[in-house]
């Protein structure tokens, strides 16, 4: 599969419409960009010069943006052939920005199929992201931007490459989730920092259903771990992220389980242990999820 993937990025295309590549084209700002021969380089021009996340600039429907005249430039970089070279603006923590036109030079030139591969990891970003849209300020996360190039069909007024509609239904039974996956994570990371985690009974979702194993390792340094080593009762070591494991409740003669138990306090106190909560049904956050695209699809990104 991954050899499959790797041929299918080395004949990649930026997907954006023939009105738009021609708007780039004649711009002088991306002319000037020709000149930039690294990727190192193209992220100091980010740095610099990106002064929206929108692909046109404020007021205008055919002047393009710097922001997306950098994404188009990067496509151009023989340097970005190799996937991997990418990796170092999809990281760059130092400015969120930059990883922005990271994630949208992807949306344009992944094929649908491996959309879901090149993403996963950085929907739990919870880097803050800044930026101007509308005349107003917006204030979101990476982890929420990177989903809502998965989920919407525009990014603010320009149609994103389409998704075929069995790719899509698969993203859909994989995002519904995140909301209650982030607020998860939030609670996992405060309780696995303060707790010892080797065998740590746990239960982690896969493929929607609930399985048992222990808690191992955190994966990386404690304070902004986000994955967690699990040994499933199944037999097999798995990489999850905390979003996905709740801490397995405590056994009771004739007890309920603790799914209940987290219900019957959620109940009381409104607001549930989404360490041991394991949240509404998958078919319910799909129609969620559904519901919030269609109010959503004539609203700019981020909003």
């Amino acid at each position: 599969e991954t050899s499959k993937e790797d041929e299918d990025y080395s004949r990649r295309t930026f997907n954006c419409s023939p009105m738009l590549k021609d708007q780039i084209f004649a711009s002088s700002y991306f002319k000037s960009l020709l000149s930039i021969n690294t990727i190192e380089d193209l992220i100091e021009e980010i740095v610099t010069y990106a002064d929206t996340l929108d692909v046109y600039n404020a007021g205008s429907n055919n002047s393009p943006s710097c922001f997306i005249c950098h994404a188009y430039r990067l496509f151009t970089l023989p340097q970005a052939e190799d996937f991997s070279e990418v990796g170092s603006i999809l990281d760059h923590t130092a400015n969120a920005v930059v990883r922005c036109v990271g994630f949208i030079y992807l949306r344009f030139v992944t094929n649908p199929t491996y959309l879901w591969g090149k993403f996963e990891d950085h929907l739990f970003d919870d880097q803050e992201l800044t930026y101007a849209n509308a005349g107003k300020q917006v204030t979101t996360t990476i982890g929420e931007y990177v989903e809502g190039l998965l989920v919407r069909d525009k990014y603010f007024n320009t149609p994103l490459p389409r998704i075929p509609v069995k790719v899509k239904q698969m993203l859909e039974k994989e995002l519904a989730p995140l909301p209650q996956y982030r607020k998860r994570m939030e609670a996992n990371r405060k309780i696995f920092r303060g707790k010892t985690v080797t065998d740590m009974p746990v239960e982690v979702i896969i493929e929607g259903r609930w399985v048992s194993g222990l808690a191992k390792e955190l994966l990386g340094r404690p304070s902004a771990a986000r994955k967690v080593r699990v040994r499933i009762d199944e037999g097999s070591d798995i990489n999850v992220h905390l979003g996905k494991v709740v801490l397995k409740s405590e056994s009771h003669s004739g007890s309920e389980s603790g799914d209940e138990r987290s219900g019957k306090k959620r109940r009381r106190s409104r607001s549930p242990d989404w360490s041991r909560f394991k949240g509404e049904s998958q078919q319910d956050m799909v129609d969620e999820l559904r519901k919030r695209a269609k109010e959503e699809a004539t609203i700019g990104h981020g909003d």
